[in-house]
């Protein structure tokens, strides 16, 4: 099964530039590499709180500054809105962060030990 396939049996949408995919409806991550999908099943309960650590951790705040607020204008609008990214949402792009910078320091590091290896110091007699 594709990926895709089953991301749309999930019924949840997804990113296709993003190796890492987090369903925290379904207690679900997955991570592709090349053609291998690896698929972790969460307790719900563990999802939940890891969502809510994560806002905290990283600074969710449910309420953020209005765009629109001008405090000199005559029609009010409050100074702040409901924050329109939800905490699913925010967890869901933190975690994909994290398996990005993951890979990223897996192949910088991959990178370095294949240039170093080719280095060779000469002798001075």
């Amino acid at each position: 099964m594709t990926k895709e396939e089953f991301l749309t049996q999930m019924g949840e949408a997804y990113d296709n530039n993003s190796p890492l995919y987090y369903i925290p409806s379904k207690g679900i991550t997955t991570v592709t590499e090349g053609n291998i999908l690896i698929t972790f099943v969460e307790n719900p309960e563990h999802v939940l709180a890891g969502t809510e650590q994560l806002c905290k951790d990283y600074g969710y705040q449910e309420k953020v500054n209005n765009p629109d607020y001008d405090a000199n204008a005559e029609d009010l609008v409050p100074q702040k809105i409901a924050n329109p990214v939800t905490k699913e949402e925010f967890a869901n792009k933190k975690w994909r962060q994290f398996g990005v910078n993951a890979a990223n320091n897996y192949y910088r590091q991959k990178a370095e030990a294949e240039a170093l290896a080719g280095i060779t110091t000469p002798t001075v007699d």
